[in-house]
């Protein structure tokens, strides 16, 4: 293991679609290190934990569509590595510069402050869930504190159509609806609905309505008339109510979907900016589809 790690610090190259993601040149034959340390499987974390206080620079840089580059560092091979093994994500603690810290920067509260609070969350995940299944694990995700779990967890539960998923995806979709509204919940509620459809219970219809009728709401606070006042609206709300309605549809309401539909174009499709109606038009099409 020790001598893949140091193989590490020999990785080139630079991220290919210029986000600022990790670069992984691995050669198909697997041979590079992150797939050999990948190979070693879940009895290898405790033992790959040590490694991520190592802050050596490896030969790949991050690359920014603005033009900026990083150099990747050791430990963040490291925690890929991880992730991969346990098909859970962890994170480095978020660097930050001094003016962003005195400007009070937001900080999400569920990534870890340093090396040390990492490594623990890791030693105590893998105490708990190292000889659990990937379903269990997976049911454990859909309520975890990162929300890129949160979402993995939805969709792994969907594509695997696991009937042991609609009841915990049906108690998010109540949680979500509970409380203050915000696009991140929005996007929740509308991926839980998506994989309610994949798993496929009709059963699971009467929760897949309330997230169609919270997204419908949205967009009549998005388009009602000026006069009245009217809600922001974030950039999937059309995508994430057609996600609602489609799954709906995929349950065997297809009908009801399609009125439900017609009848928000027909109050509000006036109210929208050229690019919206444009958008709503091309979904309305596409639903008929379904």
């Amino acid at each position: 293991m020790a001598q893949q790690v140091e193989r590490i610090k020999l990785i080139s190259g630079h991220s290919e679609f210029g986000y600022g993601e990790l670069p992984e040149p691995f050669p198909p034959d697997d041979s590079a290190p992150v797939p050999q340390l990948i190979k070693y499987g879940m009895d290898a974390v405790p033992d790959l934990v040590p490694y991520l206080a190592d802050k050596s620079f490896t030969q790949a840089y991050r690359f920014h569509s603005n033009g900026s580059t990083q150099r990747a560092r050791v430990n963040e091979y490291i925690v890929l590595v991880i992730n991969r093994i346990t098909e859970h994500n962890f994170y480095l603690p978020p660097e930050q510069s001094a003016a962003a810290r005195s400007a009070g920067a937001f900080v999400d509260p569920a990534l870890p402050k340093d090396i040390e609070e990492l490594q623990g969350q890791i030693n105590a995940w893998w105490s708990k869930n190292r000889t659990r299944t990937l379903l269990d694990r997976k049911l454990d995700d859909v309520n975890d504190p990162i929300h890129d779990n949160r979402f993995s967890a939805y969709e792994w539960l969907g594509r695997t159509k696991a009937e042991a998923g609609r009841l915990p995806l049906e108690r998010r979709i109540d949680s979500l609806l509970t409380g203050e509204v915000n696009t991140l919940k929005q996007s929740e509620m509308a991926a839980c609905a998506e994989s309610l459809a994949k798993v496929g219970s009709v059963q699971s219809a009467d929760k897949v309505r309330k997230v169609c009728d919270h997204l419908s709401y949205w967009v009549y606070m998005s388009f009602r008339p000026v006069g009245e006042g009217r809600a922001g609206r974030g950039s999937m709300q059309i995508l994430e109510l057609f996600k609602a309605y489609h799954a709906l549809s995929s349950l065997g309401f297809k009908d009801e979907a399609l009125s439900r539909l017609n009848e928000l174009e027909v109050k509000y499709y006036v109210e929208m900016d050229p690019s919206t109606q444009q958008e709503f038009l091309r979904n309305l099409e596409n639903a008929r589809n379904w």
